[in-house]
Parts: C-alpha cells; sequence; structure tokens
C-alpha cells in the first residue's frame, strides 16, 4: 500500500495535471504573462519536458496576444526547486517554437511589453534583468512580425523561420541576445539571413543580416512606417537592418545602414517659369517625380514621427553628402535638409534643379545656364506649422561657389570662361558677391548684385565691367539689337570700298605714308548696369557705358576715317550718346562729334535707323580720303 502511494504520488507530482499547473503557474509568475501547456513531464534526474506551450501577453486580445508558443520545450532544472515553485531552467532545447511580435496598431505598445519579469522563484516580486535567461537552443523555428488591434484583429507581417541560439550576455544591461539564422525544413539556408537580437529590460532588438530591400514591400513593415518605405521607394542590399521595439509605448525603430543603395526622398519637383514669369505646369508624369538619391551609405532612423539620416551618394546625379530630419509622413511634414557638394561638374539643365523653385531655373537661364565646378552648401527646409494641418512654405538657403565657369548673362549676354564665383541665396534674395572671369578674346569681367526676393516680380541690381573688350562681332551680337550701332560706326563695306580704291592700304605690310593701314574698332573697358524695381509690372532698365581710350571710327553717314581718344560712349535704356571724345583725321584734322541715337528705334529691324550726329571739323585737308 505505502509504495503504491509512493508511486502515485511520484506520478501526480512529476506527469500529472498536478505537475503542469506547477510549472505553467511558476512560469506565468517568472514571465509575467500567462502561461499554458498540454502536457509538463519532470524527472528526478533533473529533466523537465514540456509540450504544447503557450506563452500570452496578458491584456493582449486575440493572436497578437499570443507571444511564444513552442512544440516541445527540454530543460534541466531542479525538480524539488520546481515542484516548490521555483523555476529555475538551463540548457533549453525547443522545438518548432514561434515568436511573435506585435505592435499595437492603436497605441504603438508592443505585445512583449505587457510582460513583468519577475526573478526566478525570489518571492520578492521586484522585477529582475533578461538576463536571468537561461541559454536557449532553437530548432525549427519561427520568428514572426505583425500588428495587432484592440479589437483583438492580427496581421502578420513577416515569418522568418529560424534556427540559432539565445544566450546570457555579460553586461550591465543584462540582456539576453539573440543568434539566430534563417532557415528551411529546420536547416539553416547556406548564405540565408542572420537575425540578431537583444532584449533588455526597455526593448526588444531585432538585428537582420543580409536583407534585399527590394524584396521588402511597405506591406511587410509596421503601419506607422509602412507609408514612409513606400516613398521611399528601397533598392538593393543593406546588411544590419535593425527594428527597435519600445516596451513603455514608444513604438518601433527602424535603423538601416545604407551601401550603394537607392532611396528616395518626399520632395516634389517644383513648376518651371516662362521669361514673361508665368508659370509653367508639369506635367503628370513630372509631377510624380521624388528626389531620387542612387550610391547611397551611411545611416536612416525611421519612426512613425519621421526619420534622420546621415548619408552620402548622388542626387538627381550631383555627389552629395546629406543630413536629413523629417518631421512625419503626412503633405506638409517639417523637414531639415543640409546638402553639400564638392568639385561638382555642373552641365547646362541638371536633373537637381527639377526641385529648385521654378524662378530659380529662370534666373539661371538668364545667366545662360551657367556650368562650371561646384562647391555648395545648401539647406532646404519646411518649418512646422501652428496647426496640423497648416502646410508651410519650402524655404531654401544656400552658399556656392564657381571654378573654371562659363556663362552670359542675357541682358548682355557676352560669354566669359574660367570664372570664379561666390553666391549666396536664400528665400528673400540672391547676391552675386564676386564673379571674375576671362572671355577668349582675353577680356576680363568682373560682377556683383543682388536679385531680391527671387520671384517673378523682384529688385535687381547687376554690375558688369569688362576690360580689354575688342569691338567685334561678338560684342555686336552682346548688344542685340542694338548692336546696329556698331554698323554705324565701324562702317566695314565703306572700309573695303576704301582699300579698293587705293585710299588705304589692305594690310599693314603695304602701309605708306600716302596710303595708311587702319583696322577699326578698338579695346574697350564696357560696364553694364542692369536694374529693376521690386513691384509687378515694373520695367528693366540697364545703363551701358564703354569707353575706348583708342579708337579708329569710320562713320556709315560720314565714311571718313576718324582717330578717336578718350571716347565714352552711354546707353540709357532707349537713348545712347556720344559723351566725351577727341578726334582726328587720319591726315591731321581736328574733328568734333556730337551723336545722339534712338535705340528703340535701333533695335526694330523694321524702323529705319536715322542717328543724330553732327561733325564739325577744321583744318580738313582736301585729299583722296576726302
Amino acid at each position: 500500500m505505502g509504495l503504491a502511494l509512493s508511486i502515485g504520488g511520484y506520478y501526480l507530482l512529476t506527469q500529472s495535471f498536478v505537475t503542469r499547473w506547477i510549472v505553467t503557474s511558476s512560469l506565468s509568475s517568472l514571465s509575467g504573462g500567462e502561461v499554458t501547456a498540454d502536457a509538463v513531464t519532470i524527472t528526478l534526474g533533473g529533466g523537465i519536458d514540456l509540450k504544447g506551450g503557450v506563452l500570452r501577453a496578458p491584456g493582449v486580445a486575440g493572436p497578437g496576444g499570443t507571444i511564444f508558443e513552442v512544440r516541445r520545450l527540454r530543460a534541466k532544472t531542479d525538480p524539488w526547486a520546481m515542484l516548490r515553485g521555483s523555476v529555475v531552467l538551463e540548457d533549453v532545447e525547443v522545438e518548432s517554437p514561434m515568436l511573435r511580435i506585435s505592435q499595437s496598431v492603436d497605441d504603438a505598445t508592443v505585445n512583449v511589453a505587457s510582460l513583468a519579469l519577475r526573478g526566478g522563484g525570489s518571492g520578492s516580486g521586484a522585477p529582475t534583468q533578461i538576463g536571468t535567461l537561461p541559454r536557449v537552443t532553437v530548432r525549427g523555428g519561427v520568428i514572426e512580425l505583425g500588428e495587432h488591434r484592440a479589437s483583438g484583429e492580427f496581421t502578420s507581417l513577416r515569418r522568418i523561420e529560424v534556427v540559432g541560439d539565445v544566450e546570457r550576455e555579460a553586461d550591465e544591461g543584462g540582456a539576453a541576445v539573440l543568434s539566430l539564422r534563417q532557415a528551411e525544413n529546420g536547416v539553416a539556408l547556406e548564405g540565408g539571413m542572420e537575425v540578431l537580437g537583444r532584449v533588455s529590460a526597455k526593448a526588444l532588438t531585432l538585428e537582420l543580416g543580409r536583407l534585399s530591400l527590394s524584396s521588402l514591400p511597405p506591406e511587410h513593415v509596421p503601419t506607422p512606417l509602412r507609408e514612409a518605405f513606400r516613398q521611399m521607394r528601397l533598392e538593393g542590399e543593406a546588411t544590419g537592418v535593425a527594428f527597435e521595439y519600445w516596451f513603455e509605448g514608444r513604438g518601433v525603430t527602424a535603423r538601416i545602414p545604407l551601401a550603394g543603395l537607392a532611396v528616395s526622398l518626399p520632395l516634389e519637383p517644383q513648376p518651371g517659369e516662362d521669361k514673361d514669369e508665368n508659370k509653367i505646369p508639369l506635367s503628370e508624369e513630372d509631377a510624380k517625380r521624388r528626389m531620387r538619391m542612387e550610391g547611397v551609405s551611411g545611416e536612416i532612423e525611421i519612426t512613425a514621427g519621421g526619420l534622420r539620416g546621415d548619408l552620402a551618394g548622388a542626387i538627381e546625379g550631383v555627389p552629395y553628402t546629406l543630413t536629413v530630419e523629417w518631421g512625419g509622413w503626412n503633405q506638409g511634414a517639417p523637414f531639415d535638409a543640409t546638402i553639400t557638394t564638392t568639385a561638382y561638374r555642373l552641365e547646362q539643365h541638371p536633373d537637381i534643379l527639377w526641385f529648385a523653385p521654378g524662378v530659380v531655373r529662370l534666373r539661371l537661364e538668364q545667366f545662360d545656364n551657367p556650368t562650371g565646378l561646384v562647391d555648395a552648401t545648401v539647406r532646404v527646409f519646411r518649418e512646422r506649422g501652428a496647426t496640423p494641418d497648416a502646410e508651410m512654405p519650402i524655404r531654401v538657403s544656400g552658399d556656392v561657389r564657381v571654378r573654371e565657369g562659363v556663362a552670359a548673362f542675357d541682358r548682355f549676354p557676352y560669354q566669359f570662361q574660367n570664372i570664379d564665383a561666390h553666391i549666396t541665396f536664400d528665400e528673400t534674395r540672391i547676391d552675386f558677391r564676386s564673379l571674375t572671369g576671362v572671355a577668349t578674346s582675353g577680356a576680363t569681367i568682373a560682377a556683383s548684385g543682388f536679385i531680391a526676393p527671387p520671384n517673378e516680380h523682384p529688385e535687381v541690381r547687376i554690375l558688369v565691367e569688362s576690360s580689354n573688350l575688342p569691338t567685334d562681332e561678338k560684342l555686336q551680337v552682346a548688344m542685340r539689337g542694338k548692336g546696329r550701332v556698331f554698323d554705324e560706326l565701324f562702317n566695314y563695306d565703306a572700309l573695303a570700298a576704301l582699300r579698293g580704291a587705293g585710299v588705304l592700304a589692305p594690310s599693314a605690310a603695304e602701309a605708306t605714308a600716302q596710303r595708311p593701314f587702319i583696322e577699326l574698332g578698338g579695346r574697350a573697358s564696357v560696364t553694364a548696369l542692369v536694374t529693376r524695381a521690386l513691384g509687378e509690372g515694373k520695367n528693366w532698365g540697364d545703363v551701358i557705358t564703354i569707353r575706348f581710350p583708342q579708337v579708329t571710327l569710320l562713320p556709315r553717314a560720314v565714311p571718313y576715317p576718324l582717330l578717336g581718344t578718350d571716347v565714352t560712349l552711354v546707353s540709357r535704356d532707349d537713348l545712347a550718346t556720344l559723351e566725351t571724345g577727341t578726334f582726328k583725321g587720319l591726315s591731321g584734322a581736328s574733328v568734333a562729334i556730337t551723336a545722339r541715337v534712338d535705340l528703340a528705334a535701333l533695335s526694330d529691324p523694321d524702323v529705319d535707323f536715322v542717328p543724330e550726329v553732327t561733325v564739325r571739323a577744321t583744318d580738313l585737308p582736301t585729299d583722296a580720303l576726302l
């Protein structure tokens, strides 16, 4: 009878529903969750065999509350301590376990946060470090990431079959470390993704090894991050992508190390402007463009509240470094991005200008879309509105330095090369702080000025000063319609006639005292001041001053060669005058000239050009030139 009672008691304590109740109650107390099992067996040799185990988060309804399931768990334990309600497990081996990490769509809390870990049988009720977990060997396991609602609805986002270990980490945080590898049919895949994790009292971190971002559709990431992933259109592979689930309700954070990847930022292209300062709408296809970064390295941190990152790569073909913070995923979310590029070879019409205000593109076109080597720092930002629905304007500021540049201002489009320039700008003004260059003719240029604000109706003051400028075809073209004055002052048809008649020598080598050789024109210094008053409907104005130390004229009206000294021509808007100058003929005559030209008529090819010119000459010899 005693033997039978002993056998019955042994069975009752080690293999019965009592065993199951004792063990699951102890594990529930230890984990802070609700533990159930189909069967539990304890051996006197210190072994425990649990089948059909489930750990649920208290207060979380539906599948999202199931944190852990295991087909079978075997471990070593102190059976007498176990039976007294103190669970201490060692060398744990689990078969077909499933770890489910689920975030609430309603309040961003994570199911694991509902657990309140306790010390192993201490009875103190004080929370203990997770480092008290034993070493765990995982066979044929699954990590499932999902999200749930208070109604009990659950959505599985991603399931990863794994094998590996969970073990203590000898650090002050007392965390448990997961070291798992992607598997198939319970066998680790060669080259498969690694899953590293860390469970501390504050958070669960899962770090994915090699991950193809293009194979991670937005539907596989938590809802708060889903729109971010969709807009970013990530392409390429990343190593060490980490998801951090904070237990106290801070939500989930994703950290993505980038190396050679492609990613889009939610910056939209801007409509252009024509020369009449009218908006040019974007095509439907262009309006869908977003700023694209390629060859990206660095790290992006994404939360439900936005993103931050330090990156390097190429933005729309421009090499850059980028520091960015984005304060949300709604249409008018605040952001702050600083872009830096060094020694970028700027070509005409770069794609990145799609994302600059249309007026900026218009102003660049006014400088013939300059090219050169560019060093630039540009800040693009939008401040947070006073209310969530208030969308603030995008603001831009920058500092640009250009080397080896080529440009021409459309009000005086004389092209210069080897330009060194320093330009600063923001949404209120563009400042041309300095600009120097050299033309192929040997002429030099220096320019400065401002456009404020850089919109449809700005105030403008641009001062361009050039020296050693030849009176050639390029200068005539740069003066546009006003260049017809050169035809009146430098009559090459009359020059050819005088050479053909033998009055003038055709070359310097053939010149004599009686038949001199002359070349029309000279080298001038030119100052062009371009202005516009602030406001709608204001006209552009320009004052161009041309000074010749020495110049040779052959006027069309009076085809008599004249040598000029200290000659100054001034063009003010639609009126040009000869303001200073001393003239003489080739044979010594003294000549005084006054001239006044209506440039409005001069610029119209359909209107006869009749300048007002008065010539007074003394001591004029009656020679062949006359």
